[in-house]
């Protein structure tokens, strides 16, 4: 089964089917660029909400 780059995905091979990182199912190359792109923002959500939980103020959310 092939892999891809991020900048390898077009219109024309977007619903080709390759092996996620995580499950034996291949999946659409469009679908697990998805998921790669926004797991990352789920974790960083996660650790904005323990910052705040715990009295500091995430970098981005600070005034200048």
């Amino acid at each position: 089964m092939p892999t891809c780059t991020l900048r390898s995905i077009n219109g024309k091979n977007e619903t080709e089917l390759i092996k996620s990182p995580d499950s034996e199912k291949p999946f659409p190359k469009l679908e697990v660029a998805d998921l790669a792109l926004w797991h990352n923002w789920q974790h960083y959500g996660q650790l904005v909400e323990y910052l705040r939980m715990n009295g500091i103020i995430p970098p981005a959310s600070r005034t200048r």
